[in-house]
């Protein structure tokens, strides 16, 4: 999924005039540490994405792990880059969080747990979320003890959704599947409960992949992911000769080398406005 996020946004730009479609295949990690995983970037990102103007094709062809026995796996992608000449579009990106819909669920563990999972993450997603229609979309076997992955997705009245997983990191011996069930549901909604009470329309992991299709759109966006930046009015330019602004150290940085990159992209009032550059490729005479 890294190798996918890192060429995408030059596979955009590699149109020709005859909006000849990109076909590729990546083979690696769909569910490892450090990454985001297929399910994030299927539920959340690609829809995400679909805001500026990229509609991208996907299909889970095998999961990769790095717990178990370590496994490659396969996805493919296709998609039409931007015709020649036209450039990312200003995401039309809601102004408020608005109220939790529904919430959906991945589940990816042995079958064992898959029953007590389900059932704690309902009860634990009613107690936080009262009254919230919960969707249970994934629930695969993972072919190995070790593989527990758990993903939620918070679909708001304004068309946001915030995601929020685990890939389970710690050891599950002498832990009997309610036990496991336990703790990993405390986790996850816990996590997502407090990224929705920040009240920013952008979960934190959302925000730092958005930047470089900020930076590279043509006019301005606002994708804040606090309230308090949310209801700022301060038109402050940012400086980007180093990491700057709200959010992770992800997004940060992501601002400050975009900012190098892209020195005609303008930050303003800690990230929450970005101007983007409106990059465009032209035919070759």
């Amino acid at each position: 999924m890294l190798v996918f996020q890192s060429i995408l946004p030059f596979l955009l730009f590699a149109g020709d005039e005859q909006a000849s479609p990109v076909s590729i295949t990546i083979q690696g990690g769909t569910n490892v540490s450090f990454s985001l995983s297929f399910e994030y970037l299927d539920q959340v990102l690609l829809p995400s994405l679909e805001r500026f103007g990229v509609k991208i094709d996907r299909k889970l062809e095998s999961r990769g792990w790095s717990y178990g026995n370590v496994q490659s796996g396969s996805v493919q992608f296709q998609f039409v880059p931007l015709p020649l000449g036209d450039s990312l579009k200003s995401p039309d990106w809601p102004i408020e969080q608005g109220k939790i819909s529904k919430i959906d669920v991945s589940i990816l563990a042995l079958p064992e747990l898959h029953a007590p999972l389900k059932a704690f993450l309902l009860a634990e997603l009613h107690r936080v979320f009262i009254d919230t229609q919960v969707n249970f979309i994934t629930v695969d076997n993972s072919g190995h003890k070790a593989r527990i992955y758990t993903l939620l997705v918070a679909h708001t009245t304004t068309g946001l959704r915030f995601g929020r997983d685990w890939l389970y990191d710690k050891t599950t011996k002498n832990k009997a599947p309610e036990q496991l069930s336990i703790e990993i549901a405390k986790n996850v909604v816990k996590q997502l409960h407090k990224e929705i009470q920040k009240g920013g329309v952008v979960d934190e992991y959302l925000q730092d992949q958005l930047v470089i299709f900020q930076a590279l759109a043509e006019g301005g966006s606002s994708i804040p992911g606090s309230n308090e930046l949310l209801k700022s009015e301060r038109e402050r330019v940012d400086r980007t000769d180093e990491p700057f602004g709200e959010g992770s150290l992800h997004t940060t940085t992501a601002r400050w080398v975009s900012g190098q990159l892209l020195s005609h992209a303008k930050w303003i009032d800690n990230g929450r406005i970005c101007e983007g550059v409106g990059w465009k490729v032209f035919a070759k005479e």
